[in-house]
């Protein structure tokens, strides 16, 4: 070979790597680009999920409620696609919807960008409103009581909390002119970090009365996002120039676990020139008032001056969770200014503090880690009891069962085999006030990180609350197969009285594979072929096991009517719901056996119960003798069939034996019966049928038991109405039953 050839064979081996490893290089690409964007989507599932948890809570909580929280939102996000709609959040991540329901209207924007966001979540009577926030304020609301031609002022100091700067414009929505309104200054850039204060003027004309609202509007962006904080503002202006007070707010909420305590702050203002002496405070008897401390009286307030009063409530240990309704009259010592101030205690149970949150969640191998737990209670430690959860088993194939769970790095549960939606003790885990535990994991006996599984946690609490977060996790593929139709599918009578035994070959639950999950039977004296017909029919359960598909099912129906013919259809269904297509449906009437007993087969009135007599006449013909037991001799049988209505309506049927076990002769004949074979005088007869096949007599009787199924037709139709069936003549037999079919011609 020489060096030309070689070079050329290494250019050509060069060649192919190249364009394999291109190929390589493309799939890897695209394998991760998909994996970031699902975990871009989950990311952006379980932040809104939290968002809707923590707006629920707010409006729980009750008007006035505020709190910031921090949640990471994922690359991908589309703003113009991403909205609230009512009471819902719709994220458009990428190209799909992510979404999350509350209990109540949103009013707000959600982030349109990726990072850590802080959003404040404020709630009011019938809504809740949510914003981003870089800029926070030291006040929720301004109120500012005044006087008639007097000026007054208030400070709000603002922080930025954004890692840059921010700037911030700052409007007065105010449209009064009997009340005025400025603020100052009108812009400021805040560094990050920085708080600045912004001075806000009233002014009261000699004729303006009564309460003056509008907002102070905080626009800021830092570049990149823009926020609006919107601030409440009340002037009230008070015509009198005598002693005045007035309270604010003029009712105060609490939200508070049993065995804690809460406190409000109230403001007690005098708006008049002159001092109000000797203010008390009167709280009600009952729920609330009894869990209301005792609030010193003021012995003074002079005009124009504020003062700040502190309201603590402290619920009882084992209070049920509810809403509480009292109230505290403000009285002065004169009786000239009173106000009734109303509290609301709203008991929640530890549930309700609880926030289990899967983000930022990873599973691998055996393992669920990195959740946080977190108790939102400001001063009320809360305490775990059980733990669950659910819904792993119906993606995983490994069998896997919970085996360990640590909270905070401490193990809860050691060592245990807890399966899905299974309750597991977890030693009482105490979590603090306002505490946040982050290092938390899961072990599980095999791999739960292979099959897409999905967990949803439930908690029970010591106070017996039951909290139910979301669900983490892909899920896998919808079972979208349905079971098949059952390849057999028939109706006998059954071997019970008034009873049909139906046999059926079980499908699978996906088509002729695996194993169906449940089994719906239904009759019916009409068709059932339709779907609708089948779901309108009569249900009967099914009293068996279920089967691989390919096994064999059997479902006895009892207690039906003897004369009746009833369809039948089955049905099966699978795991996820799905149904199998209906199979033809099947169809058969009820055997009844009827015991001798002491010479006579009473089974009155099957005429008038059994069947309508309208659709046709009763065919006693179709009947069979069975079950003889048999003794040596002459062997005769004598029945009489009768009609109680019409005594002249006897038939009697002989059927002699002789002494073999084969039937060789029948007769039947009216009025008069015999006592033994037929009767000595002529009787009038209807037939006189020797019975042989072959040559030889019908054989009745094997060994001592009646085992063919030959019956005994000597007329075709006897009378509408047959009410009893007697047995006259029993020689050389000591015991035999009768069984009919119950046919309707």
């Amino acid at each position: 070979m020489n060096r030309g050839q070689s070079s050329v064979e290494l250019l050509m081996v060069l060649a192919m790597s190249l364009v394999i490893l291109t190929a390589l290089v493309s799939f890897t690409t695209e394998h991760v680009s998909n994996l970031q964007k699902e975990q871009s989507i989950n990311l952006g599932r379980e932040s809104i999920t939290r968002l809707a948890r923590e707006i629920d809570y707010a409006y729980l909580s009750g008007p006035g409620h505020v709190r910031d929280i921090i949640l990471s939102f994922p690359d991908g996000i589309n703003a113009s696609l991403s909205s609230i709609q009512t009471n819902s959040l719709i994220l458009r991540v990428y190209d799909t919807d992510v979404s999350a329901s509350t209990s109540t209207l949103i009013q707000g924007t959600i982030p349109s960008s990726s990072g850590q966001k802080r959003i404040r979540i404020r709630s009011y009577s019938d809504h809740v409103t949510i914003s981003l926030v870089s800029l926070l304020s030291d006040q929720d609301s301004v109120y500012v009581p005044m006087a008639r031609d007097t000026n007054a002022s208030k400070t709000i100091t603002f922080t930025n909390y954004n890692a840059s700067s921010v700037d911030a414009n700052f409007n007065l929505s105010w449209t009064h002119t009997l009340a005025g309104a400025s603020v100052s200054p009108s812009s400021y850039t805040f560094t990050s970090g920085e708080s600045h204060s912004v001075v806000l003027s009233f002014s009261a004309q000699g004729s303006a009365s009564g309460n003056y609202v509008g907002y102070l509007v905080v626009d800021s962006t830092d570049g990149s996002n823009a926020e609006q904080l919107t601030i409440p503002l009340n002037v009230e202006v008070f015509s009198s120039a005598q002693s005045l007070m007035t309270v604010f707010p003029s009712t105060i909420d609490f939200s508070s676990l049993a065995n804690d305590s809460n406190m409000q702050t109230i403001s007690i203002c005098n708006t008049g020139s002159s001092p109000i002496k000797s203010i008390t405070f009167t709280i009600s008897a009952g729920t609330p008032g009894d869990w209301i401390a005792s609030i010193p009286s003021i012995s003074q307030l002079d005009g124009s001056s504020c003062q700040y009063v502190d309201v603590t409530l402290t619920v009882p240990a084992g209070t049920n969770a509810g809403s509480y309704v009292g109230t505290i009259s403000i009285n002065d010592y004169a009786g000239a200014n009173n106000t009734i101030l109303t509290t609301q205690a709203n008991v929640l149970s530890m549930k309700d503090y609880f926030i289990w949150d899967w983000s930022p969640t990873t599973s691998s191998n055996t393992r669920v880690s990195d959740f946080t737990i977190e108790n939102t209670s400001a001063s009320q430690a809360i305490f775990l009891d059980e733990l669950l959860l659910r819904t792993w088993s119906s993606c995983d194939d490994d069998g896997a069962m919970i085996t360990d769970v640590y909270f905070d790095d401490e193990s809860v549960y050691s060592g245990g085999s807890a399966g899905d939606d299974e309750w597991f003790d977890i030693s009482d885990t105490q979590l603090d006030a306002a505490t946040i535990f982050t290092t938390n994991y899961i072990d599980f006996s095999q791999k739960i990180a292979d099959d897409n599984e999905q967990f949803q946690p439930s908690v029970t609490f010591t106070d017996g609350s039951v909290y139910t977060g979301s669900v983490y996790g892909v899920g896998c593929p919808n079972d979208v197969v349905n079971p098949g139709t059952p390849l057999s599918f028939s109706a006998a009578p059954g071997s019970s009285a008034e009873s049909i035994l139906l046999t059926f070959t079980f499908p699978g639950d996906d088509n002729y594979t695996g194993t169906v999950t449940d089994v719906i039977i239904r009759r019916s004296d009409a068709n059932i072929v339709s779907q609708t017909e089948f779901d309108n029919s009569t249900d009967i359960p099914f009293t068996g096991s279920l089967q691989s598909a390919g096994s064999v099912g059997t479902q006895l129906v009892d207690d039906l009517n003897i004369g009746y013919t009833y369809n039948f259809s089955i049905q099966f269904v699978d795991e996820a719901n799905n149904m199998s297509a209906l199979p033809a449906q099947v169809t058969d009437r009820p055997w009844n056996i009827y015991k001798y007993s002491l010479g006579d087969f009473n089974i009155a009135p099957f005429a008038e119960s059994r069947f309508t007599p309208s659709a046709g006449q009763f065919d006693i013909n179709n009947f069979r003798l069975q079950d003889f037991v048999v003794s040596s001799g002459d062997r005769n049988v004598n029945i009489r069939i009768t009609d109680d209505v019409n005594s002249e309506n006897n038939w009697y049927t002989a059927m002699y034996f002789g002494t073999t076990t084969e039937l060789t002769h029948v007769r039947v004949w009216y009025p008069s019966p015999a006592t033994v074979g037929v009767p000595a005088a002529t009787p009038q007869y209807e037939a006189d049928v020797n019975v042989s096949i072959g040559g030889t007599g019908v054989g009745m009787l094997v060994a001592s038991t009646y085992a063919t199924t030959y019956r005994l037709n000597a007329r075709d139709v006897y009378f509408p109405n047959p009410t009893h069936l007697y047995v006259d003549v029993l020689q050389g037999f000591s015991d035999m039953n009768i069984k009919w079919d119950g046919k309707v011609t």
